[in-house]
């Protein structure tokens, strides 16, 4: 019985049964509406998109870039670490241990802090990670160099610019389309602004104020980690968010918890679209650098503003006020580890995962199916047999299973008129 009880777990690849870095969860929310109209404010440049997709309901956070790096850069070949993530106290979150080859990552202080120093090769390859299931292993083909972008190495502007998405991505770095629909849309019909865009991704005309989160002011429902002072002793205004001070202090982290302005959403339901990092998008802005929205910790309002806030930097980019948040496109039932096919790979994710029955059902009717993904990261899993759909041990609960670098300082140190860090020039 012993041996024949053997040969039915057998089929399933031993790969598909460890997972030595448990899954993170990246939350979404759907933004629809699809085929609205570019903000007409903007001159019709920017908010059109022709499609439903999901977003990143929180931007990329510590402790989910310190899984990425523990499952994929244990040599860090392409520099996905940047030191200074350790080093620098007003944004430290990860410290790195260990010898090429086996180094190990460990969050510093709170884990769902938005990561910086992140350049936007870094999230290109995060967002393969996450295309690709959250695998472990060196960085290359299958973990970060293929997915939804094809880097094969790029590090380089010329070559990290010639990086487009693959058709078939379903996790990835969202345009500056995607980005602004979802801060800045609602329609008129449902209660938004008269021609369906607001100036500030908290469903508002007005600049929100800066407090300490979730805000102690005269409207909580738009409040941001920012630098705003007014010039009034009343608790809120008065400076960076965090300390509600306009001195700096080097030895003061002023990142803010994702998601910590509860009442400050856009319209889709996304948080921290203005302040706390500034995010890369996926657009290109000229030959040499790719767009950011949203300002940060350190910015004024005019970097969150709708108008106002579009910034650009060559995509090796780093700097401590910087990070990102990934989209994606809405996949296939059943496919809950994102690679593109139901298999027997994601009934290992739902088995790890305590997944429901009603998760496990999904995956059953929808066996087989797949997207029409490039060669460059198609996986062939072997089918399970029959005996596979019979034999399991059921779970319980709900499952959401989806799935950092360079070492150097910002390559400019400015300071502005108030005599903090300088940020961004304007576009």
């Amino acid at each position: 019985m012993a041996r024949h009880l053997l040969r039915l777990i057998l089929p399933i690849p031993v790969a598909l049964l460890a997972t030595s870095i448990p899954a993170i969860t990246i939350e979404t929310v759907p933004v629809g509406d699809a085929g609205n109209a570019n903000d007409p404010g903007a001159l019709n440049l920017y908010g059109a998109v022709g499609y439903a997709y999901n977003i990143g309901k929180y931007e990329v956070t510590v402790g989910q870039y310190t899984s990425f790096l523990n499952a994929v850069a244990a040599t860090d070949t392409y520099s996905l670490y940047n030191p200074t993530m350790g080093t620098e106290s007003d944004i430290a979150g990860i410290s790195r241990t260990g010898a090429v080859g086996n180094y190990v990552y460990n969050v510093i202080g709170l884990p769902s802090h938005p990561v910086t120093y992140v350049s936007w090769g870094d999230a290109a390859r995060f967002a393969n990670w996450l295309q690709n299931g959250q695998p472990d292993g060196m960085e290359g083909p299958g973990t970060t160099e293929t997915g939804a972008y094809t880097l094969n190495g790029a590090t380089s502007t010329p070559a990290l610019m010639a990086v487009a998405r693959n058709a078939a991505a379903s996790w990835f770095i969202p345009t500056e389309n995607e980005w602004y629909k979802a801060a800045f849309y609602q329609p008129a019909s449902h209660g938004g602004d008269f021609d369906s865009y607001w100036s500030y991704p908290t469903k508002s005309n007005s600049a929100p104020y800066s407090d300490q989160p979730p805000g102690a002011t005269p409207d909580n429902t738009r409040v941001a980690n920012y630098y705003r002072d007014d010039g009034v002793a009343n608790g809120y205004n008065d400076g960076y968010a965090v300390t509600g001070s306009i001195d700096f202090s080097t030895t003061q982290n002023y990142l803010t918890d994702v998601g910590a302005y509860a009442q400050s959403p856009s319209y889709y339901g996304t948080y921290d679209q203005g302040g706390n990092v500034t995010e890369w998008v996926e657009t290109m802005v000229d030959l040499q650098t790719r767009a950011l929205r949203g300002g940060s910790w350190v910015d004024s309002s005019i970097f969150m503003a709708a108008l106002s806030g579009r910034n650009n930097y060559q995509p090796q980019y780093e700097y401590g006020s910087i990070g990102f948040r990934v989209a994606s496109i809405p996949g296939l039932a059943g496919d809950f580890n994102s690679d593109g096919h139901v298999d027997a790979a994601d009934y290992v994710t739902w088995r790890n995962n305590n997944g429901s029955q009603a998760d496990y059902d999904l995956w059953r009717g929808n066996f087989g199916a797949t997207a029409a993904l490039s060669a460059s990261f198609s996986l062939a899993v072997p089918e399970p047999a029959p005996w596979a759909l019979l034999s399991l041990a059921w779970g319980t609960g709900a499952m959401i299973v989806f799935g950092r670098r360079s070492p150097r300082r910002p390559l400019v140190s400015r300071s502005d008129n108030c005599g903090r860090p300088g940020r961004r020039r304007e576009l």
